[in-house]
């Protein structure tokens, strides 16, 4: 893993549909981004090829969203407040590092999760390893369906402690609303 994604070969997931502060976000190359998901018994892997023209990330553990980050909601349910939450950070190319917060978990369990991020011409790339027993999945089983989301947050204002535009995987998505989440259904590799 390091944050260049060329053994990102599969189809993606699209994530160019604003969801907040559509007024405030300038079009693709603003941010938008392409989501890779792969999987095997122990890790969920994540890949992403992220558009942003102007990176902002000086926050870092819990206030990381609030800079250009993504988060990925999961859920097994179709009800809140049953949704586990990671928001992962590429840094700043620059003093803060990569990084991951489990927002639904203690400290100690973002850790373990392991970022690496590369500057592009456009933005940025992203690889993140999670381990299954930091998520709701903690085992992961055959042809599991779960509910999910990827959220892109756009701060493109160094004295804004809040991002100004959300972009998510689709148009209809309402965070608190797990019935417009998309369902992934996990299809583990056989021996």
């Amino acid at each position: 893993m390091d944050g260049r994604l060329g053994e990102w070969t599969h189809t993606g997931f699209d994530v160019l549909y604003p969801i907040e502060g559509s007024n405030a976000w300038q079009g693709l190359a603003d941010a938008s981004g392409i989501v890779w998901l792969a999987w095997d018994n122990t890790m969920l892997y994540l890949g992403a090829y992220i558009r942003d023209d102007t990176l902002v990330q000086r926050w870092k553990d819990d206030k990381i969203a609030r800079g250009d980050s993504l988060t990925l909601r999961l859920s097994l349910t179709s009800a809140l407040p049953d949704v586990w939450e990671v928001v992962l950070s590429p840094g700043d190319f620059n003093k803060n590092k990569p990084a991951a917060f489990i927002t639904t978990a203690d400290k100690k369990a973002s850790k373990e999760i392991r970022v690496q991020a590369a500057p592009s011409s456009e933005g940025y790339t992203l690889e993140a390893a999670i381990p299954w027993q930091q998520t709701p999945v903690g085992v992961p089983e055959q042809s599991l369906l779960l509910r999910y989301a990827l959220i892109l947050q756009d701060n493109d204002n160094e004295k804004s402690d809040a991002p100004e535009s959300r972009i998510a995987n689709t148009s209809t998505l309402d965070v608190n609303d797990l019935r417009t989440y998309p369902t992934l259904q996990l299809l583990l590799a056989t021996q």
